[in-house]
């Protein structure tokens, strides 16, 4: 089991998010309705904004990818171990209302994104 040190939540985080997002371009947890990040994030990640991994314990994840998602907080220490994307260190990404395990949080030297778990998503 990887040590959760500690639960941050990005600086962009700060604002509001449902201020941010109009309904209608809303990403949501699916387990509290808490706005996560919006359509407009999304991004490409090698040619695709989404993707299907299996994790070592055979758990397969369809992600999607984005740029920000101010309704996440990050959890535990970056790690290389078992990155899905080579050169990028993660974390875990929780919803920032009810802490719902929604994907990971990727950084490298040419910035960040979020791969979020569409199945945890409305």
């Amino acid at each position: 089991m990887i040590p959760f040190l500690r639960y941050r939540q990005d600086s962009e985080s700060q604002d509001a998010p449902e201020a941010l997002i109009e309904d209608e371009e809303a990403v949501r947890c699916a387990f509290c309705g808490n706005t996560v990040t919006s359509k407009k994030e999304n991004l490409s990640i090698r040619g695709t904004a989404e993707h299907v991994f299996t994790n070592p314990f055979g758990y397969v994840y369809r992600i999607g990818c984005y740029r920000r998602a101010p309704g996440c907080g990050t959890i535990g220490s970056y790690t290389s171990e078992h990155s899905w994307f080579p050169g990028y260190l993660w974390c875990y990404a929780l919803c920032a209302a009810c802490k719902a395990h929604l994907g990971w949080h990727y950084i490298s030297e040419e910035g960040g994104f979020f791969g979020l778990i569409l199945e945890n998503l409305v």
